[in-house]
């Protein structure tokens, strides 16, 4: 699963996932993920689950 990034997102401390993308590439129940990019570096990232609708999420790495 793939997401492809604005240049806004990259400047950004956090990036917004909206429900169709969670629901695929996200396990619910996991705090963490790693976020790989083209180059195969990975980030490990943290999930902070919107309260807002179940499958929408902030993913923060570093």
């Amino acid at each position: 699963m793939e997401k492809t990034l604005t240049e806004y997102d990259v400047k950004c401390s956090s990036l917004y996932l909206d429900v169709q993308f969670a629901s695929i590439a996200l396990v619910r129940n996991n705090k963490n993920h790693y976020l790989r990019n083209f180059f195969g570096w990975s980030l490990k990232c943290t999930v902070r689950w919107t309260k807002r609708r179940s499958l929408e999420c902030y993913l923060t790495c570093g």
